[in-house]
């Protein structure tokens, strides 16, 4: 193992902390600041569970947070550790270099590739166990497997089956959530506290809706949320759902932009361009929202990892936490990648009725096949249902190299003139 000096949790709650008190005074919104201490909290805990008699947890996406909870075990996401990563510093293009020589090139998933690096030079802090979903994502299961593998740690894997919305496939997803409860017991040799998981149901409900909500107020017109946010709710949902931090961070969240929609204040000044993304947010460099921003006025109103389904109400019975809680994951944030290309369709309608963009851009990411492989679809559907333009924009999800926000706004300039000129656009300018 090479003794040379990477990036650790700790050092990266160094760097959140450094950005805090440099950027902090500036945030439009005080939220700004409030998600990403609680994004360093989260790690934090993790990172320092065992000084407090706890035990942590790595955990993948898409997966029930709330369960570890009761049990005393700390959870940390990879994927969000890596993008917070890549938001405070450089590091994770040395992890893709180490990751390119121990064999996994660029068409990998990235969120696995710097895992992996990070494991193999010491940078990522050894958990008591690695929990996963199954999940269309092709390197989630089998990634988080190997690494529990790697770092010689025990692993579960919830097994997901392909339509859920049937009474079949709800029992056998109950199922595996009762047996990841067993698990959990095994680990920790305690006995799951079901009137304390039924507390986290609750709590974790809450902040679904207050989620939805802030996703309502985000789609107003002008939206009143601007780039610097534009990730909080996911992140901080993420990393604290089930725990009351979330509903106290939410209920702020959702408050201060309620406060904005009433005194008519918008994220930018002269709002002239609506987006959806089809997929995520460009994580690589999450200032090209901002630069969008001030070059062409064009505001970002949703994208689909932080799409609910409009009803949301999996809370189906507050004495049986365990199947609400697996019946919660069918509606969760980042899940239309689980599933049929109809519901992903379906969702994606919605989503553009509800948010009312002038526009789609598909951040594509190549380490990824799935929304790849579906973009004929929503685009056909997109252009012949709504006649509103759409661009894709190839990018890498972590990779600074592969591409600069500076020449992905460059690029958007054309395609902003073109939604400029398209008849949907025209028609919502004369009328206001």
């Amino acid at each position: 193992m090479s003794t040379k000096k990477y990036l650790d949790p700790e050092g990266m709650l160094k760097l959140i902390d450094g950005y805090l008190k440099k950027a902090g005074p500036t945030f439009q919104l005080k939220s700004t600041s409030k998600y990403l201490q609680l994004t360093a909290k989260n790690i934090e805990a993790a990172i320092h569970a065992h000084d407090r008699g706890k035990k942590y947890a790595v955990h993948s996406t898409q997966f029930p947070n709330e369960f570890f909870i009761p049990m005393g075990i700390a959870p940390l996401f990879n994927e969000l550790y890596s993008t917070v990563v890549n938001m405070f510093s450089d590091d994770n293009q040395e992890f893709m270099n180490i990751a390119d020589g121990m064999g996994f090139p660029c068409y990998n998933c990235s969120y696995y590739r710097s895992f992996y690096a990070m494991i193999e030079v010491g940078a990522w802090p050894k958990p008591d166990m690695i929990c996963y979903s199954s999940s269309p994502c092709d390197q989630t299961p089998k990634g988080q497997e190997g690494a529990a593998r790697a770092m010689g740690v025990p692993s579960f894997g919830l097994d997901r089956p392909y339509k859920l919305f049937t009474s079949q496939a709800q029992a056998y997803w109950k199922k595996e959530h009762e047996e990841f409860v067993e698990f959990l017991e095994q680990q920790t040799g305690k006995k799951m506290d079901y009137d304390h998981l039924k507390e986290v149901a609750r709590l974790s409900y809450a902040a679904t809706k207050l989620y939805i909500e802030v996703n309502e107020l985000r789609a107003k017109i002008p939206t009143p949320l601007s780039a610097e946010a534009s990730f909080a709710a996911m992140a901080a949902y993420r990393a604290w759902v089930g725990y009351p931090e979330l509903v106290t961070f939410l209920t702020e969240f959702r408050d201060e932009l309620k406060e904005r929609v009433a005194k008519g204040l918008a994220a930018i000044p002269e709002e002239r361009f609506r987006y959806i993304c089809y997929s995520s947010l460009p994580f690589f460099d999450l200032g090209i929202l901002g630069l969008l921003e001030q070059r062409y006025k064009a505001v970002n109103v949703m994208d689909m990892l932080q799409w609910w389904r409009e009803d949301g109400d999996w809370l189906i019975d507050p004495d049986d936490p365990v199947g609400s809680l697996a019946y919660r994951v069918s509606f969760h944030t980042s899940n239309l990648l689980h599933g049929t290309m109809v519901d992903l369709a379906e969702e994606f309608r919605q989503a553009v009725i509800h948010t009312k963009p002038d526009c789609v851009i598909f951040f594509n990411n190549v380490g990824c096949r799935h929304y790849g492989g579906a973009t004929l679809i929503g685009k056909d559907m997109i252009e012949r249902e709504f006649g509103i333009p759409w661009t894709t924009v190839d990018v890498d999800v972590l990779d600074k190299t592969f591409t600069t926000k500076e020449k992905i706004a460059d690029q958007l300039e054309g395609f902003f003139e073109t939604v400029e000129d398209s008849k949907p656009y025209r028609e919502r300018r004369k009328a206001i």
